[in-house]
């Protein structure tokens, strides 16, 4: 039996019909097939496709929708908790962040503390296991977390309407009377332990593990990072004292979407207030950072198919007045997908998925970084490629263009509803715009600011910003991979002058002479940031 499809005239058709939607020719002269009964090509009659003018065209595009910003309602509950309410009653959920200073700038000599004994703390309580616990969050189809991250930490809770009480006695519960048990703080620390393990197999893992005890130095709170001894030291006792000094509520903020109002959030706190007591910590500004010396860095992963380059120096921190300018400058350069080094990395040459350039920010500095997971044997040719883009940008060879704001501008415009789509966007929000001390209502006018950001703006911030100079490269990589270079549109392989491949390792020292990079010493790193 004949087991190819058999396809009648009109499957032919419809099949030729797709093709030109698809972008194929308009006219189709003959298209072969089999018909049913015979083993010979049958051919359909000639044809065109109907030529309507809406095709001459691209599409316009729509008109921008109106967006309304949620409105949010600040107020305090017995002058300690400082509550922010953003109402929605049309979903039946409540979502609720409890926000504390503290994190893991404060770890001391136990790097991954604050971490590791928030996420004890919703591992049952002091009645209920970590199973029943789990089970009854479960139960309810609600969820309870907490976090630490490098300045604060917190606990979360997200219910359905029906499910709230229960579910907040939970939550409270969680926060008055945690379980901290060593059987689960020792699972905890062996699941830490394991994700460093892998993190420090990996190329990108390293490096962003060790990237800001380089920017900040080893000996500052936000250059510290935790080891596998650091993380075996930390005990219940520790938990337990972290809870007494952080997890108070004078001073705490709460932050609130959903179903509920301003008295609803008021009579739900009252009874856990007149059990919970305390000063929570007060932010402190910490001290200057003591970049270490060098100028590239590298950390080796034998046999590593991939390198991670990163380029790094600081920035203006977030309440910087030309903030919006740096964005779109940042945007264009390298923090979009359409920015020249995504673009000259990924789609001209090859060597990335994706690269990137942007200023990132905690509540005091502002970091610049650029770089990409690259092909390992593009590692040099790439890292020329990222600083040729920067150099070309604050020398203004290359400076930004009116259709690279326009771009860029249009992005910031149209992605500002999707940053509220949840509750749970909508609370990281406002959330943020407290962490950075910037007015609830920063939103209300955030499109007619971008808007007004000019090109001299934007080409003015490269020029002040960025700075090559004083940056400090980090790669991590196999030091035994051959390198390329680029010859005119080609790669070729990088030789010395004996004609034999050039490693990785030398390749990355040789670059140190290049007035491209700029000069500075060579420092070997392991995989915990450890001068070698």
């Amino acid at each position: 039996m004949n087991t190819k499809a058999h396809m009648t005239k009109t499957q032919l058709a419809c099949l030729a019909f797709a093709f030109a939607a698809c972008g194929g020719k308009q006219k189709v002269d003959s298209i072969q097939g089999v018909m049913p009964g015979s083993s010979e090509p049958q051919a359909t009659p000639d044809f065109e496709f109907p030529k309507e003018p809406f095709r001459n065209s691209k599409p316009e595009a729509s008109n921008l929708r109106s967006f309304n910003l949620p409105s949010i309602k600040q107020f305090s509950i017995d002058n300690k908790i400082d509550v922010f309410l953003v109402e929605q009653h049309n979903l039946p959920t409540v979502s609720m962040q409890l926000v504390f200073e503290g994190g893991g700038a404060l770890d001391g000599s136990k790097m991954g503390k604050a971490s590791l004994c928030m996420d004890l703390m919703t591992e049952g309580t002091k009645d209920l296991t970590t199973a029943a616990y789990n089970e009854a969050i479960a139960d309810l189809a609600s969820s309870i977390g907490s976090y630490a991250n490098l300045e604060s930490q917190g606990i979360t809770m997200s219910t359905l309407s029906k499910n709230f009480q229960p579910t907040f006695d939970l939550f409270s519960e969680t926060i008055v009377n945690p379980g901290f048990r060593n059987d689960d703080l020792k699972r905890i620390q062996k699941s830490a332990q394991n994700r460093l393990d892998q993190t420090k197999k990996n190329a990108a893992g390293i490096a962003y593990r060790v990237v800001d005890r380089i920017l900040y130095g080893k000996r500052h709170p936000f250059g510290a990072i935790s080891t596998s001894a650091s993380i075996k030291k930390i005990n219940v006792s520790d938990c337990k004292k972290l809870h007494s000094k952080t997890v108070r509520p004078n001073k705490a903020k709460l932050f609130v979407v959903g179903d509920t109002t301003e008295a609803g959030v008021k009579e739900d706190f009252a009874p856990l207030l007149e059990k919970w007591k305390g000063n929570a910590l007060v932010a402190s500004k910490p001290k200057k950072p003591t970049t270490e010396k060098g100028k590239l860095f590298f950390v080796d992963v034998p046999g590593a198919a991939q390198s991670q380059i990163l380029v790094v120096h600081f920035g203006p921190d977030r309440k910087d007045k030309d903030y919006l300018a740096h964005l779109l400058m940042t945007g264009a350069l390298g923090n979009s997908f359409s920015s020249r080094i995504n673009m000259n990395l990924r789609e001209d040459k090859g060597y990335s998925y994706g690269a990137r350039g942007r200023i990132s920010y905690n509540r005091h500095f502002g970091e610049f970084v650029a770089g990409s997971q690259v092909r390992s044997d593009s590692t040099r040719q790439s890292l020329i490629e990222i600083f040729t883009e920067i150099r070309d940008l604050k020398s203004q060879k290359k400076p930004v263009t009116h259709a690279e704001l326009s771009r860029e501008k249009n992005g910031e415009i149209l992605g500002l509803p999707g940053g509220f789509a949840t509750s749970k966007a909508t609370l990281g929000q406002y959330r943020t715009l407290d962490y950075y001390g910037l007015p609830m209502d920063y939103y209300n006018s955030y499109i007619d600011q971008v808007k007004t950001v000019g090109l001299e703006q934007v080409n003015n911030s490269a020029k002040t910003i960025l700075d090559p100079d004083n940056a400090f490269i980090l790669v991590v990589g196999d030091k035994d991979s051959k390198q390329l270079a680029r010859q005119g549109k080609k790669d070729e392989p990088l030789l010395d002058n004996g004609g034999k491949p050039i490693t990785l390792l030398d390749s990355l020292k040789s670059l140190l002479s290049d007035p491209l990079i700029g000069k500075g010493k060579f420092v070997e790193l392991d995989a915990d940031g450890n001068i070698k």
